[in-house]
């Protein structure tokens, strides 16, 4: 189930050619860099087991979706993210809602 579960995740994910930073790539490093933070710098230590599966989860999905363009590209162009989210940190609640 865990397999399907970051399987479904990383489809969510735009590709290295699609999106030269916000991709999956990106994604695993986030990942990484929370693990690291974690283990080899001991936060762990402040956190329970909920609370460390909360922020690895959250790690992995934080940029599911994203095209590679910021809030102020989606507002200016006044396309349909910046008119579902009401031009307010419209691809933080994009990613949210995913």
């Amino acid at each position: 189930k865990a397999a399907n579960f970051f399987a479904a995740i990383e489809s969510l994910y735009c590709t290295a050619e699609e999106t030269p930073y916000h991709n999956v790539i990106h994604a695993a490093d986030v990942v990484q860099n929370i693990n690291a933070l974690l283990l080899d710098m001991r936060f762990n230590r402040f956190m329970d087991p909920m609370d460390t599966m909360g922020l690895l989860l959250a790690a992995t999905i934080h940029d599911t979706g994203h095209d590679g363009r910021n809030n102020s590209f989606h507002i200016n162009l006044q396309d349909d993210l910046a008119l579902t989210y009401n031009d307010r940190s419209l691809l933080e609640h994009f990613h949210m809602a995913q």
